[in-house]
């Protein structure tokens, strides 16, 4: 792994860790963050911790964008986008009908296409619910706008049906979008 994506990665991971610790807040989602970055001591050096959107519920996974945006799943299923340091007031798209009720963390995990500049496309995994059979992990892709995810389609759906517990999974994509 180079350095770069190393940083990279540290980086995706705190950002997270940070949108974490903000599931407790109080404030509106729409509210920006004001508060003053932490430093924080970590095995060799400092990491600088900057809060950028709060009020979230269940913060789950990221996507960061070719034009700065970060694209954040939480909120029950909700894909939300943070633009600089503002968190849109209303998601950029809900899971479909049909996923698990008993979930309140519907929507796992997200990737964008490795042609994202030129296709738009958004990969999202989320559970599905069959009535008697259970739920199961599904995975689908929309078009995003740079506001809203539209064009919706599943693409595929686990054979790995179950009526308890909570779905595991990580969606990444290889450099030719196939998921791996």
């Amino acid at each position: 792994m180079t350095p770069h994506r190393t940083g990279f990665r540290t980086t995706a991971l705190l950002f997270l860790a940070q949108a974490v610790a903000n599931t407790q807040a109080t404030a509106n989602a729409a509210d920006t963050a004001a508060a003053a970055p932490q430093i924080l001591e970590v095995q060799g050096g400092h990491v600088r911790v900057v809060t950028v959107a709060s009020g979230l519920v269940h913060p789950w996974s990221l996507a960061f964008l070719p034009d700065g945006k970060t694209l954040l799943v939480a909120e029950a299923g909700r894909l939300r986008v943070i633009r600089g340091d503002a968190l849109d007031p209303e998601p950029a798209w809900t899971v479909p009908t049909g996923t698990s009720p008993q979930n309140n963390d519907t929507m796992k995990w997200i990737a964008i296409h490795p042609d994202f500049a030129k296709n738009k496309r958004v990969y999202v995994s989320y559970p599905l619910s069959s009535g008697e059979r259970g739920t199961t992990l599904a995975v689908g892709y929309g078009t995003f706008d740079g506001k809203k995810l539209s064009s919706f389609k599943q693409i595929f759906a686990a054979d790995a049906w179950e009526k308890g517990g909570n779905m595991g999974g990580k969606l990444l994509l290889d450099p030719t979008a196939r998921c791996t």
